[in-house]
């Protein structure tokens, strides 16, 4: 419904990182903790340098999972997301790093590089776990 993604986004609006998965091409899953930024279509867009081996991980195979958890001792709301990593177009990145700028203003020790990229991430497929109730209550949206 209109009123769970409105929720899900000011959710991801406020909070700030995520942990990032990747495998490799021998099929090992790697973890990372990320800084990100939504869009009104719950695309999720980071950046990174093309020399760290997040980039050629994502590159050989696409398909990531990420996680933005609600920080605490008992993190009562949690948004899981699968889909493809697709690299943002040169003539697109100032303008998406700029929302990403807005929307998340930390201090990213990638942005300033020579080989700085961004990726965005359209779900396949969204969970939102919301245990604030007392009750766990999951909804899979599939964008």
């Amino acid at each position: 419904s209109n009123e769970t993604r409105d929720v899900i986004s000011k959710f991801l609006s406020a909070h700030k990182k995520e942990v990032f998965a990747t495998v490799d091409e021998t099929g090992v899953p790697h973890s990372s903790l990320m800084f990100y930024a939504t869009d009104e279509n719950l695309n999720f867009y980071f950046g990174t340098r093309a020399s760290f081996a997040k980039y050629s991980r994502i590159k050989s195979n696409p398909n990531v999972a990420l996680t933005v958890i609600e920080e605490g001792v008992e993190p009562k709301r949690v948004v899981e997301v699968r889909g493809k990593a697709e690299e943002v177009p040169e003539g697109e990145r100032s303008a998406k790093h700029a929302l990403m700028k807005e929307k998340n203003p930390q201090n990213s020790y990638v942005e300033g590089a020579e080989d700085f990229v961004m990726f965005y991430v359209k779900p396949s497929h969204l969970r939102f776990v919301d245990a604030s109730s007392g009750e766990l209550v999951s909804t899979d949206i599939h964008p």
